[in-house]
């Protein structure tokens, strides 16, 4: 499984996503907007920091994300 995440400093939903994705045993790819990839090119992906993307798949913001873990991993 592939995990990309894009943050930005100082996001506290970035700081979530990481913690669950670090529960899970989750390795991922973090990615910061605005060094990394361009603010403008981010739009384009999702709206608002974070964004995770699992195999291509944007699942999206940490509550998305949320989610995602519940129905993969208890669901």
């Amino acid at each position: 499984m592939q995990v990309v995440m894009y943050t930005k400093p100082d996001c506290s939903y970035c700081v979530k996503a990481r913690n669950l994705l670090n529960m899970l045993a989750i390795n991922y790819q973090q990615v910061q907007v605005g060094v990394d990839i361009t603010s403008e090119e981010y739009k384009q992906i999702w709206p608002t920091v974070p964004c995770v993307v699992v195999d291509g798949v944007v699942i999206g913001g940490y509550t998305e994300l949320g989610q995602w873990s519940v129905d993969k991993y208890f669901g």
